[in-house]
């Protein structure tokens, strides 16, 4: 049976959606492709986004233990900005983004004021009438997302979800490339940095320093190890670390950190076996082993983040290139440190 003319209008239609978006997307893909870092990437995004989708408001928010942290933003006012941070680090706000992130796919609000998913104060907040979010996972990890506010009601078709999914795509890989950038500007800066330090103290202190902003860790510690115990013990922290009765001593030998007495980065999560899923520890841990010229283990560099994590093949290389060149520096300092006790 030959398709009805209808149906071949459907089909043509069908045709031509499908290939404005992907038009759309490629310039989008071509305003993405240049190299920057994920901050860069994500303002690049929000000021791009909502020309696609035909309004002139945008944020970008990164989930961090249950909150929503702004991280980028476009078109909105010094006041409507303060507005938008403060109602978006309320626990349990912005909850249609958070809807997109649970079911890995954007969801549409064609009317603020009738629909029952809507929080009334986020509702009447900026005079929003309607709203896309776009939930981003690059590597597979939960990150954060996008919320594309319309003034007016507006009806989403599905030309609208399916450009909504190409930017999610898109913008995940662009962030993914964005962090091999940073790694990349990281190690070059963590080189020239620990380059530069004499004391023992000092290396360990930018040790834990460059650990932390190379992966974007909420904090990090550096432990070297005690002969006496053939322990690890922390050197210097960084940021925001666990209790120091929780985290000051690792022990190498034992589980779940035996990895590193194996050369081996460990990774440990709340949300698996590796860690205890309470308010006293980090959501997650990673650490690596320092190897010493003798090709024994002398210390660590842990790394921790108060959000679930997917460590990349790339992030695991680069944390054991900072562990090696800060073995270099602590050989180095510890040497010095012999010939000033000789002196």
């Amino acid at each position: 049976e030959e398709p009805s003319l209808a149906e071949l209008e459907r089909t043509l239609a069908a045709l031509r959606e499908d290939s404005e978006v992907a038009h759309v997307l490629l310039g989008l893909s071509s305003s993405l492709a240049e190299f920057r870092s994920w901050e860069e990437t994500l303002q690049t995004a929000v000021r791009i986004v909502p020309e696609l989708l035909g309004t002139g408001r945008c944020f970008a928010a990164t989930l961090d233990r249950g909150r929503m942290i702004v991280n980028a933003h476009h078109g909105y006012s010094a006041e409507e900005l303060r507005d938008v941070k403060a109602f978006a680090e309320i626990p349990d706000s912005l909850h249609i983004l958070r809807q997109a992130l649970d079911q890995r796919r954007p969801v549409f609000v064609a009317d603020t004021s009738t629909d029952p998913r809507m929080n009334p104060q986020e509702a009447a907040a900026r005079g929003i009438r309607s709203l896309a979010a776009i939930p981003l996972f690059p590597l597979g990890e939960v990150f954060g997302g996008l919320k594309v506010e319309f003034e007016r009601p507006r009806l989403f078709t599905s030309k609208d979800e399916s450009l909504a999914q190409g930017i999610a795509r898109q913008l995940s890989v662009a962030l993914v490339n964005a962090r091999r950038f940073t790694l990349l500007q990281g190690l070059r800066n963590f080189g020239l940095q620990i380059g530069g330090r004499i004391s023992l103290q000092g290396v360990a202190r930018q040790t834990a320093e460059g650990a932390s902003e190379l992966l974007s860790g909420d904090g990090a510690a550096l432990y070297l190890m005690e002969t006496a115990t053939s322990q690890l013990v922390a050197a210097a922290t960084y940021g925001e670390t666990p209790a120091p009765e929780v985290y000051a001593r690792i022990d190498a030998s034992a589980e779940p950190w035996r990895g590193l007495q194996d050369g081996e980065t460990v990774l440990l999560s709340s949300s698996g076996t590796g860690l205890p899923a309470d308010k006293s520890t980090p959501v997650a841990v990673v650490a690596t082993p320092i190897i010493g010229p003798d090709a024994l283990i002398h210390g660590a560099v842990a790394v921790f983040f108060n959000r679930s994590m997917t460590l990349s093949a790339e992030e695991t290389e680069a944390l054991r290139v900072l562990a090696a060149q800060s073995a270099l520096a602590i050989d180095k300092a510890q040497r010095m440190e012999r010939q000033r006790r000789v002196a």
